[in-house]
């Protein structure tokens, strides 16, 4: 697997939702299904109150139908909410299961991850109008507990890693590298503090080849990109094409805005993200917000979020995974658009749900190190194919394989 597609669009400022809103009559048809998982919906707040403790909001869906009560998980007061009355809202919730309010009227009891209300400007407060009470700052502060923006420190060892993949939609093109090589980890430094260095090989069907390097290193347990360096060769061997990309110091170009701009520090390569997403915070966070370079854009913003534990079938017998599902942050590139009125971002809203690509699903191995054990979504241009990616094995690469030089924390680059 050497990318992940993302679409297209830089993000504004650190406020996201995510995923394409789920019609609020789909999740009353079946809330079941729907449990473990991170979604989004849209609705407009009928009203409010207060239930065993914990505070309720009737939402209903005036363009899809449907009428549903979600019971939160949250700290707020309920009659903080009632200022919220009349407006429509997004939110991102992690449904946990049904249950009744006091009064018997069925509820759908969720941890709320985000709440937008209104859409305005980049540069303006993004999370909440200025009407709204203390209290509801209080629950949005609560949310942004179970949000993060780094991947973790995968605790990976060095490594040799086999994969078998197949294609799910043959008649949509097909990435040029189609053929996935080994890929390779070798880890490097300290335990407090180590470094990695993360290699991939793919084939064209022609014989020609891509090599791709990313380095990572880690700070206060965080996942940070240090530089990306991919070299192309035809099929005689000669080299086609290099390029180099330092994250640390060097800036990107982003297309909306034409200006360049430094990498930010939550951002990595798509062709490096399998082994990034192992990194994912399990137990600490349900939602990452991070930025995902690829040839298509360099700033496009993306959501990884985490829908449930299920075991995946492996070599070696069924393994106990976490499902994460990865996709454009369609709030956050709402957010990066300069349109001069509401409607505008109502229309790009639509159009961005029109062109939403499929999300990508990631299985990572519950335990440790977190190995990525299945792979199942786009790895090419906008519009390609899927593919279904599984991890064969993994050869641990013996102690001395970690002795080389890690990478220069103070350039990116290799001493």
């Amino acid at each position: 697997m050497t990318g992940c597609a993302p679409g297209a669009g830089r993000s504004g400022p650190d406020v996201s939702l995510g995923s394409a809103a789920i019609p609020l009559a789909d999740i009353r048809a079946d809330p079941q299904r729907f449990v473990g998982r991170a979604i989004t919906t849209r609705g407009t707040v009928v009203t409010t109150g207060r239930s065993s403790g914990s505070p309720w909001i009737d939402l209903v869906d005036t363009k899809e139908g449907g009428r549903l009560t979600f019971l939160l998980a949250s700290t707020a007061e309920a009659g903080a909410f009632e200022e919220m009355i009349g407006k429509t809202i997004d939110l991102m919730i992690s449904v946990d299961g049904t249950a009744s309010l006091e009064d018997g009227r069925p509820a759908i009891r969720v941890t709320p991850l985000q709440i937008i209300a209104s859409i305005r400007r980049f540069d303006e407060p993004q999370e909440l109008t200025p009407e709204m009470s203390a209290g509801v700052k209080a629950a949005t502060e609560s949310m942004k507990s179970l949000r993060a923006t780094m991947f973790r420190d995968p605790g990976a060892q060095s490594e040799e890693i086999t994969v078998t993949g197949r294609y799910l939609d043959p008649d949509l093109q097909k990435p040029l590298f189609e053929r996935a090589g080994r890929s390779r980890v070798e880890r490097s430094g300290n335990s407090a503090s180590p470094a990695y260095l993360y290699s991939a090989t793919a084939f064209a069907v022609d014989g020609a080849r891509q090599d791709v390097t990313c380095r990572f290193r880690v700070e206060n347990g965080d996942l940070r990109s240090v530089s990306y360096d991919e070299t192309v060769r035809k099929p005689d061997g000669s080299q086609a094409s290099t390029q180099r990309i330092d994250f640390v110091n060097g800036k990107g170009f982003d297309k909306v805005s034409a200006k360049s701009f430094p990498w930010p520090r939550n951002i990595y390569a798509a062709p490096c993200l399998p082994f990034a997403m192992r990194g994912f915070p399990l137990g600490k966070a349900v939602v990452v917000d991070f930025f995902l370079w690829s040839d298509y854009d360099p700033f496009s913003a993306m959501f990884a979020a985490l829908d449930r534990e299920e075991p995946v079938s492996g070599p070696s017998g069924s393994v106990a995974a976490a499902r994460i599902r990865m996709n454009l942050n369609d709030e956050k590139t709402l957010r990066s658009l300069d349109l001069p009125m509401p409607q505008a971002y109502d229309m790009a809203r639509e159009i961005i749900g029109q062109m939403r690509p499929v999300d990508s699903i990631f299985w990572i191995a519950s335990d440790a190190p977190h190995d990525l054990v299945r792979f199942e979504g786009p790895t090419g241009a906008p519009g390609s194919t899927r593919i279904v990616v599984e991890h064969v094995n993994g050869v641990r690469l013996p102690s001395s394989a970690t002795t080389r030089p890690s990478p220069d924390t103070s350039s990116g680059s290799t001493r």
